[in-house]
């Protein structure tokens, strides 16, 4: 093991002479010695020894509690003063620079053995402190995670730098705030909050885990989502000497979590629909098949027993499920390329009673007998819509209403300009003749595969997307579609579309 390397510093000669005979007789290496303060500084800085045996009272300006105060500035060097004897006061200055020892002139070996051996000892084990302290302090102030450590009496001690970022505050400003002070109470708005994770370690002397829906509160005074835990800090007999809170941000992770429960939200949706879909798709395609097969194998059997008019009444039939048929799987197309995001809509600037006109026309074909009132406000502005996606909302619009409605009754259809908005619009009205639709109903008609049971139990059959078809057209020119109706005076469908901007 090397010998630890003294300089000694006295200014009277044979005194520092003895000391330096007394160490090396002791095993201590004596690089060198000085008799001044000034001299003292630049020898210790010039061999770095192991520690300095250093005399209070030296001649010069400079005495030792200086020297070694002026040494201490950039030197980790230990010190042990020399004295013959000393005030109060200068004991006092001595104690600012934290001697490791005090030896009483006239030394002897064994005070001088015993107290060199304590101050390197006491030295060493100094430095392993410092050194295990910065590598906590790295350690803490390197990980992700916030780490703040509170006293017995709850004020903030300690913060790292991802505590100081998170938190958006110093942690000299924290040291005026109590640990629990950060933390958001859990289940705000309720009666039973329970008890604060900080004081519930304390009190079970344990750590706890934070709960799910925890919060930091930050400087700015917005809650934070954290998550991580809180627990005692033990002394050697394990009694408490404080608290340590770790927590780490985890909106990240919240918002991640809310994406999936919605995407799997949204696929139990989907899973209900495709059954929902198969047994309707089942049920309302096998109506106008069996009529089409059953009106076909009757002419077939009978095809010499049937008068020409007979025979004419059950191709009808056969033409109207023909045509049914149709219209569903039209719908049923229609509604998977719109859901599966094919949507195609190409809006330009038309006038809108054009498009009415053509839609009306088409109606009376299907249905001469019907009486359509039309009322249409005079300079109506243009629209920007896609003609064709127009038609094809109004074409459902009022087969819809026409189903609704009983022979030698009425159809109203009103359009006029909306200016009650701040983006004008033009309002289309729709209004049947038959029994409503009730005020619970009023917005699931627009969803897929349901169909308003009306006032008086009157249902009609289909898939029920005609309208669903409808909304997300309207929807995809920006425009808004609802229903309204009063019980026993039929049911008004209400659409705006967009007027084009100059």
């Amino acid at each position: 093991m090397p010998k630890a390397r003294i300089v000694v510093v006295e200014d009277e000669a044979i005194v520092a002479m003895d000391l330096r005979a007394k160490l090396e007789d002791l095993g201590y290496a004596v690089p060198g010695s000085s008799h001044s303060g000034e001299d003292a500084v630049n020898l210790v800085s010039l061999v770095q020894p192991d520690l300095i045996l250093m005399d209070i009272r030296l001649s010069g300006e400079m005495d030792g509690i200086q020297a070694a105060g002026e040494i201490r500035k950039t030197l980790d060097i230990p010190v042990v003063f020399l004295t013959a004897y000393a005030d109060e006061a200068t004991l006092e200055r001595a104690k600012q620079t934290e001697p490791l020892g005090y030896l009483l002139k006239p030394v002897d070996n064994k005070s001088l053995q015993t107290v060199v051996e304590l101050a390197l000892h006491k030295h060493e084990v100094d430095q392993k402190l410092k050194a295990s302290e910065r590598w906590f302090s790295a350690v803490l102030n390197s990980v992700s995670d916030a780490v703040v450590t509170g006293g017995q009496d709850g004020f903030i001690t300690y913060m790292n730098p991802a505590a100081e970022a998170l938190l958006g505050i110093s942690a000299s400003e924290a040291a005026t705030l109590n640990i629990g002070s950060i933390l958001a109470p859990v289940g705000r708005g309720d009666t039973d909050e329970g008890e604060d994770p900080v004081s519930q370690a304390l009190l079970t002397n344990s750590m706890v885990v934070l709960s799910n829906d925890q919060e930091v509160i930050t400087e700015s005074g917005r809650p934070v989502p954290v998550a991580g835990t809180a627990g005692p800090i033990k002394n050697e007999s394990q009694g408490i000497d404080g608290v340590v809170l770790t927590f780490r941000d985890i909106t990240h992770r919240k918002m991640i979590d809310a994406q999936m429960a919605q995407a799997v939200e949204k696929a139990q949706q989907a899973d209900r629909m495709k059954s929902q879909l198969l047994s309707t798709v089942s049920h309302e395609l096998y109506t106008p098949l069996a009529a089409i097969k059953g009106f076909a194998t009757f002419l077939l059997d009978n095809d010499e027993k049937l008068e020409q008019t007979e025979k004419r009444e059950l191709l009808e039939e056969i033409d109207a499920a023909s045509d049914r048929l149709t219209n569903l799987i039209d719908h049923l197309l229609e509604f998977s390329r719109i859901e599966s995001g094919n949507l195609s809509v190409n809006p330009v600037s038309i006038a809108i009673i054009d498009v009415i006109h053509g839609a009306l026309a088409h109606l009376k074909i299907r249905a001469p007998g019907l009486a359509v009132i039309l009322d249409v406000q005079s300079n109506l502005p243009q629209v920007t819509v896609d003609p064709k996606r127009l038609r094809q909302v109004l074409d459902n619009l009022l087969d819809n209403a026409l189903k609704y409605t009983p022979e030698s009754k009425t159809i109203w259809l009103n359009v006029s300009q909306d200016s009650s908005r701040t983006d004008p619009m033009v309002r289309v009205t729709i209004r049947d003749n038959g029994p409503g639709i009730p005020e619970d109903q009023l917005e699931r008609v627009f969803e897929p595969f349901k169909q308003s049971n009306g006032l008086n139990g009157h249902t009609t059959r289909g898939f029920g997307l005609g309208l669903a078809i409808c909304q997300r057209i309207v929807e995809a020119h920006h425009g808004r579609i609802w229903a309204e109706s009063s019980p026993g005076d039929g049911a008004t469908l209400v659409m705006t579309l967009p007027i084009t901007k100059d």
